[in-house]
């Protein structure tokens, strides 16, 4: 850096000289690298802290999907709502409007469609439908193999899949999975940028939704049995049922069934 004089001035009665300073060329290009450098320091902390972020409002979401499922519960003798609506007829002790678990507990007044919206990465498509409510590819899949239908406790078959559990059945809330961040693995085994409103307990299966470890940077928010929510931290991305478990009829973790299931295993 150097002053360049900026020669006389002769308008007042003494006279004086005004001096610029002058930045060089590679004086400037110093002070772009400087700067570059702290950008690039600071970047990762800004976008680690959004995704904080982003995953403590996904969080509480959840918890208030919790506080409604246990206002239906209270409504319903205790029973949680089925996941959907049985179109045979042959539903379960406890009814839900507007044929799936989640438009149910809005348009009955428990909570708000805001709360079911949680986008994946790399999302496609909108989670509102043209006619302003949820679709089916909304951000949490309910574990509709354990609560929200009885298939892992009773079998397959149209009535095991909308016989929803009774509270009282769970005897292990704080291990039992209800709600959490999932996402649509399609028929040809690709996994999508839309969600699910239900989460397969059983492992990999196309067509279905599967727990989303990549919405968080690894971490999967779960809604647990006691209204807990917490993010749980996945040994594979590609394959959270590795942490999370894949229950089967010789393997029937109680993280899926909570109690209800007679030969359950932690």
């Amino acid at each position: 850096m150097r002053k360049r004089d900026g020669g006389g001035n002769t308008g007042g009665p003494t006279g004086w000289r005004k001096d610029y300073t002058v930045f060089t060329l590679i004086e400037l290009l110093v002070v772009i690298a400087i700067i570059a450098i702290l950008a690039g320091m600071l970047l990762p902390a800004l976008n680690s802290a959004r995704e904080k972020g982003k995953s403590i409002a996904c969080v509480n979401r959840q918890k208030q999907i919790g506080i409604a499922l246990h206002l239906y519960a209270d409504d319903y003798k205790g029973y949680y709502p089925p996941w959907r609506t049985n179109e045979t007829g042959a539903d379960g002790p406890a009814y839900i409007e507007n044929k799936f678990w989640h438009r149910g507990l809005t348009s009955l007044g428990y909570t708000t469609k805001n709360n079911f919206i949680c986008y994946p990465r790399n999302a496609t498509g909108s989670q509102i439908d043209v006619n302003g409510n949820t679709s089916n590819n909304i951000g949490y899949g309910y574990n509709y193999g354990g609560i929200g239908g009885a298939a892992c406790s009773s079998g397959t078959g149209a009535a095991n899949y909308v016989t929803p559990a009774n509270i009282r059945e769970i005897r292990k809330p704080s291990k039992v999975y209800v709600t959490m961040d999932t996402v649509f693995r399609d028929s040809s085994g690709i996994i999508t940028g839309k969600g699910l409103e239900t989460v397969y307990w059983g492992g990999y299966y196309n067509g279905a939704g599967m727990p989303d470890a990549f919405r968080h940077e690894g971490v999967v928010n779960i809604l647990f049995g006691d209204g807990r929510c917490t993010g749980v931290k996945v040994s594979s991305r590609w394959d959270p049922y590795l942490t999370l478990k894949a229950w089967s009829p010789t393997k029937p973790y109680a993280c899926w069934t909570g109690g209800r299931h007679p030969a359950e295993i932690e």
